[in-house]
């Protein structure tokens, strides 16, 4: 008999529960939370406080466009301000890349 079950015949029952198992009955009675779309505003209003340069405007609709789902698995987004962290690294030059990307030799010249 799994624990819920058990929960439920005690709760059935009338028998007292422990703190523990009230703390479970809630989390388990808790209503999910659904993802909400921002705004433009708040968008802006976060890259704005966060001072990157993301187009707020591209971002909504990029998501939008894409029924704000993200990923190969296109799994629904949980929170935009991560996304947007996202954003904000892939919008970042890496400078591993370039000095990959150039010859070894360049690179030696802005070392000496």
């Amino acid at each position: 008999m799994s624990a819920a079950t058990e929960i439920l015949k005690e709760i059935a029952s009338g028998k007292h529960i422990g703190n523990e198992k009230q703390v479970a009955i809630d989390y388990l009675l808790k209503p999910a939370k659904r993802f909400v779309p921002p705004t433009l505003s708040e968008v802006w209003d976060y890259c704005k406080k966060r001072e990157n340069n993301i187009d707020a405007e591209a971002f909504i609709n990029h998501y939008k466009t894409n029924g704000w789902v993200q990923g190969k698995g296109r799994k629904p987004i949980k929170s935009w301000k991560a996304c947007i962290i996202t954003w904000e690294k892939s919008s970042k030059p890496n400078i591993n890349k370039q000095l990959k990307d150039t010859s070894w030799a360049e690179n030696l010249d802005d070392v000496l």
